[in-house]
């Protein structure tokens, strides 16, 4: 059932990366509602503890590890495009475009294990 309802929104959720968080706060809590019906936890068991035993991961970051994943295939794709591909500025101050966003993501990621090592 889990599944079906919460999982199947992740199914091509590369694009929502793009999204406010704000705005993927509802997906999240959805997943928690269903975790705590899965699990039989109460409301203040932590998220964290949830997902550890169900072995799930937050919607978030599966939008973000899949987003990653596409922008790797799309580099690979054999067109001169994504060969030249800029990341130029947008116009739009309000939110950054997909490849924006990912590599925005890429760069945290890389800090972060350059910091681990």
């Amino acid at each position: 059932m889990y599944q079906k309802h919460i999982l199947s929104v992740t199914y091509s959720c590369d694009s929502l990366v793009t999204a406010q968080p704000h705005k993927l706060n509802v997906l999240e809590h959805a997943q928690n509602q269903a975790l705590r019906l899965i699990t039989g936890a109460v409301k203040t068991t932590p998220i964290d503890v949830m997902t550890v035993i169900t072995g799930n991961k937050p919607i978030q970051e599966l939008i973000k590890e899949k987003a990653v994943l596409l922008h790797e295939k799309l580099l690979r794709i054999p067109d001169q495009y994504w060969e030249t591909h800029e990341n130029k500025p947008r116009n739009l101050k309000m939110q950054n475009g997909f490849t924006e966003k990912v590599t925005e993501i890429k760069t945290k990621s890389d800090t972060r294990r350059q910091g681990q090592i």
